[in-house]
């Protein structure tokens, strides 16, 4: 493709100087209300020109010149093999992980971030999406898409909000989801020391709203999910404050026979507790809230 005209050159350059991440379709639409038809070809022309990366298919960063005057940085972030040298060094990885999919939104550990419920920050940023795409690597962070639950799905009812995150507008689990979603999927949000933290925090900012939790839980319709979250409301019941009877549908999935909350530190010999009250089997150091003794 020839350099295009003055006046669509100028188009696609403020359009980028404003978008760091930015997908095709968004691209499409800015171009289409200013009568311009040619988004594919134009972009394929900046990426050529080395002035827009496509990090993954559909989705873009905008390249832009380093300034003339840069503080010097006392560490280098490596370079993942498939991110070419020229690429922009810091792409926010909250941003591209918004902009992977149209329905992208942002959750487990990414999300307690953002709501200032982690207790560790990480290098890997999750979110949720119907398809979501390939693990996206990016200089220091890694971005992760997981699987929508096809329960909220045929519900229509995502239980996510827009806040700003990074100065971007984003999309992004409410609290309630969130700490429901992390027992759901533990391994998108750290250890059971990273989950414990998570609960103690949000009990902190007294913003928690329990029956849409509950709510949330049974929507989810994982019955052992709704058992793990009933133990770990329990589990901090005086932080939260709250009326032991409003976790009673949640106890009715309690399991008939006992079960290992932890299957894996089960198997490994780690030191359990019963509880009676859920009829599971516990690691002491989460029946005991260990994480907290030091």
């Amino acid at each position: 493709m020839a350099s295009p005209a003055g006046e669509v050159q100028d188009l696609c350059l403020t359009y980028f100087a404003t978008h760091d991440v930015f997908r095709a379709d968004e691209f499409r639409i800015y171009l289409a209300a200013r009568d311009v038809r040619s988004a594919r070809l134009l972009l394929s022309y900046y990426v050529s020109k080395r002035q827009v990366w496509r990090m993954q298919p559909g989705v873009y960063a905008s390249v832009r010149p380093k300034p003339v005057r840069q503080r010097a940085v006392s560490f280098s972030l490596p370079i993942p093999s498939c991110v070419p040298e020229w690429a922009p060094a810091l792409v926010d990885p909250c941003l591209a992980a918004s902009k992977m999919t149209s329905d992208a939104t942002l959750s487990h550990h990414t999300a307690l971030e953002s709501h200032g419920c982690a207790h560790n920050l990480g290098f890997r940023l999750v979110y949720t999406a119907r398809y979501p795409r390939p693990d996206l690597r990016l200089r220091g962070g890694l971005v992760r898409g997981t699987r929508t639950p096809e329960s909220l799905l045929a519900r229509g009812d995502a239980h996510c909000e827009t806040l700003v995150v990074d100065r971007y507008q984003q999309r992004i689990t409410t609290l309630e989801r969130t700490l429901v979603d992390i027992l759901d999927r533990p391994y998108l949000c750290g250890d059971w020391e990273d989950l414990g933290w998570a609960y103690a925090d949000a009990a902190c900012l007294h913003e928690v709203n329990l029956p849409r939790l509950i709510a949330y839980a049974l929507r989810l319709n994982h019955p052992f999910t709704c058992v793990k979250a009933g133990y770990f409301l329990k589990l901090y019941q005086a932080d939260f404050d709250f009326d032991p009877a409003l976790l009673n549908p949640l106890r009715a999935f309690r399991p008939r026979r006992a079960r290992a909350f932890d299957p894996e530190a089960k198997r490994c010999g780690v030191p359990h507790a019963y509880v009676a009250d859920w009829n599971l089997h516990v690691p002491i150091e989460i029946q005991e809230r260990t994480w907290e003794l030091y």
